[in-house]
């Protein structure tokens, strides 16, 4: 009695390995998928430091008008934070490090 309690619990315990390497597999399989080219990446990256730039020069208030800054939230228009302080330089750095080339960055900055 005692042995099949153990056998039992190996087994048990062989299943939810098992169960557990085919999660791990289908996310694996379905991270492949989803990974996008680096150029897709990129053009969105662009996008959102686009996006945050023009947010700050629309909270931007001249130092002269002396009413309080009543919205005062350095929130960023959503993905990463770090992105959108990056600056030009940098971000072009990252850009030719994922395998973008000078044509498609000129592509990008001019749309």
């Amino acid at each position: 009695d005692k042995l099949s309690r153990i056998e039992r619990f190996f087994y048990d315990e062989e299943l939810r390995l098992r169960k557990k390497k085919e999660r791990e597999r289908r996310r694996e399989m379905r991270s492949e998928k989803s990974q996008e080219d680096p150029i897709t990446a990129a053009k969105k990256a662009w996008e959102m430091m686009q996006k945050d730039v023009n947010n700050q020069w629309k909270s931007y208030r001249p130092a002269s008008s002396n009413k309080p800054n009543s919205g005062n939230t350095t929130q960023t228009p959503g993905g990463d934070p770090e992105l959108a302080r990056t600056p030009i330089r940098e971000l072009k750095q990252q850009l030719r490090s994922m395998g973008v080339g000078n044509v498609e960055m000129h592509c990008m900055e001019r749309h």
